[in-house]
């Protein structure tokens, strides 16, 4: 398991800014690939069978790499906000999780429901343009996709009890909000069990077309290229991560570095002792911690 020490010591005059909070904090967590496209259907985000939502699929606007579904104007929003309900077929009784594709300049949570049980929130990130510009986007190019995680962090799981099984047949999928939705892409099920011999991927279509400019039609065609034997095959579980431990070190106690320590609660530990830049330094500031 890999241990990452959260402080950038690699960046350039690192120590100019007087830490606030003198203490570092290091901690494992496993993250699943994404990087799946077996036991697994995705849905296009324009494919919800009820809500409030309003497509986008103009290139030169939002829809770059592919229509997005938004919250439209503030008039649309409805007592409860903004939601988009999806029917989905489950193919196999297992374990489901979900992943959204989405496209945010900020972050917007989102709560998201499986039939009628709130199963947690998603979307809390930012999603950030191709390329060397690396600045936050609403356009479906810089698009990301999230893993739906439990209030541990731990991938959620979509059944009507907790952390149980998700029946096979017919469920709905809730994507909503209180306040403006991110601009959501596609949504992504996934289980380690493997579909059935005869199952095939549903075709999607849009709920009302007509409200969708002629030109931009051929963005809402199903692929005709799917592998769909590929489809049916399990995704592998990701590893079970131990339960999240941590320890904490006082900035002050680093083995090697060129920066000072702030003790006077008169200059800047008001609080606790912290560290800094001497004064007038120019150089690089760097401070190392050997951590066990």
């Amino acid at each position: 398991m890999r241990k990452e020490l959260l402080f950038p010591w690699r960046c350039g005059r690192l120590m100019r800014v007087v830490l606030g909070v003198a203490c570092l904090a290091v901690w494992s967590v496993v993250f699943p690939l994404i990087q799946v496209e077996a036991g697994s259907f995705v849905i296009p985000a324009w494919a919800f069978d009820r809500g409030n939502g309003r497509i986008d699929a103009d290139p030169d606007k939002y829809a770059d790499a592919g229509p997005v579904v938004g919250s439209g104007e503030e008039h649309e929003r409805q007592p409860w906000g903004w939601s988009l309900e999806y029917d989905i077929d489950i193919p196999v009784t297992g374990v489901y999780r979900l992943h959204v594709q989405y496209a945010s300049a900020e972050s917007r949570p989102i709560e998201v429901y499986y039939d009628t049980r709130n199963v947690s929130k998603c979307c809390i990130g930012i999603s950030m343009s191709p390329g060397p510009s690396g600045k936050p986007t609403w356009k479906s190019s810089g698009a990301r996709w999230e893993l739906l995680r439990n209030r541990f962090g731990g991938p959620a799981t979509l059944s009507k009890v907790r952390n149980g099984k998700a029946e096979a047949g017919r469920h709905t999928l809730v994507l909503t909000s209180r306040k403006p939705l991110p601009h959501f892409v596609s949504l992504r099920v996934e289980t380690a069990e493997p579909f059935p011999e005869d199952w095939k991927p549903p075709r999607y279509q849009v709920r009302d077309l007509s409200g969708v400019p002629e030109k931009y039609h051929d963005a809402f065609k199903n692929p005709s290229n799917v592998d769909v034997a590929a489809l049916r095959q399990p995704v592998e579980d990701p590893p079970r991560s131990r339960s999240a431990g941590s320890l904490t070190i006082p900035a002050w106690a680093f083995d090697r570095g060129n920066v000072r320590i702030h003790a006077s609660p008169d200059e800047y530990a008001n609080a606790e002792p912290l560290i800094g830049s001497e004064p007038g330094q120019t150089g690089r500031s760097v401070v190392d911690y050997d951590v066990d």
